[in-house]
């Protein structure tokens, strides 16, 4: 009874006026995020200290819930909820193994989220029995792993690579072995 359209929405199915009233309101839901993101950025790291210097802390967190809640409200009936939390988690996810800094994660993260869309649409476009939800999911999962493997300070192999070289420091240092009188 429609469970596979709530879960992988029908995002290649969108009517024009549909795709300008999910634009028109994500558009809001930017405005509101860049409008309040020193709160937020606050409020997300260090909640105790915000409390300490007076920020009503309950109510930028209902204001977060409200954000997040709206987005997902606006992209079930598109995208359904498997694209809708994809879109939520893997390009901030992404991006964080990239960058170090919050400005940076939040640009990375739009990039990534971008490019997912561009390429999974393209894909399911080429292939005509790929629907367009999953194949964004695929992409973002993709770029998500490759990521997670090849990034420069945070993937698997920079960190193999670091533990390599400091194992190999390590024993270049370590005074030589004293052989014991028999």
């Amino acid at each position: 009874a429609g469970l596979e359209r709530f879960l992988l929405g029908s995002a290649s199915g969108m009517l024009r006026h549909e795709a300008e009233l999910a634009a028109a309101l994500a558009a809001l839901l930017l405005a509101a995020s860049v409008l309040f993101l020193k709160e937020l950025r606050l409020l997300a790291f260090d909640p105790l200290f915000a409390e300490a210097q007076g920020w009503p802390t309950a109510r930028l967190d209902l204001l977060l819930f409200g954000l997040l809640t709206a987005f997902l409200v606006i992209g079930l009936p598109i995208a359904g909820l498997v694209l809708a939390l994809a879109l939520l988690v893997l390009p901030p996810a992404t991006a964080r193994l990239w960058s170090e800094r919050l400005g940076g994660m939040l640009a990375l993260s739009a990039l990534f989220g971008a490019l997912g869309g561009w390429i999974g649409a393209a894909l399911s476009a080429a292939l005509p029995h790929l629907p367009t939800g999953p194949a964004i999911v695929l992409v973002l999962s993709s770029l998500f792993f490759a990521s997670l493997v090849g990034a420069p300070r945070r993937g698997v192999l920079a960190l193999a690579l670091r533990r390599a070289r400091l194992r190999r420091a390590f024993r270049a240092a370590a005074p030589p072995a004293v052989a014991e009188p028999p």
